[in-house]
């Protein structure tokens, strides 16, 4: 598992813009490794294409889904 997180971390403000340099890198890594996607990944890459910030709550939910998908690989 990696973690991604934005460059700006000096205050709270601006979630979004956080969410968006994080969510850049996220993409850049999945797609320079071309590894496989999962619905966690889909969702978030939707959301990199419409360049859309749905709040934190569904970005816990994406990032909940993508680990439940890589650990269920993992094991099965």
């Amino acid at each position: 598992m990696k973690h991604f997180c934005s460059d700006s971390n000096e205050t709270q403000d601006d979630p979004a813009g956080k969410f968006f340099e994080a969510l850049e890198k996220l993409i850049d890594f999945v797609d320079e490794r071309s590894l496989p996607t999962n619905l966690g990944i889909d969702g978030f890459r939707d959301l990199y294409q419409r360049q859309h910030f749905p709040g934190l709550g569904k970005v816990k939910e994406l990032s909940i889904m993508n680990h439940m998908l890589v650990m269920q690989e993992a094991i099965v």
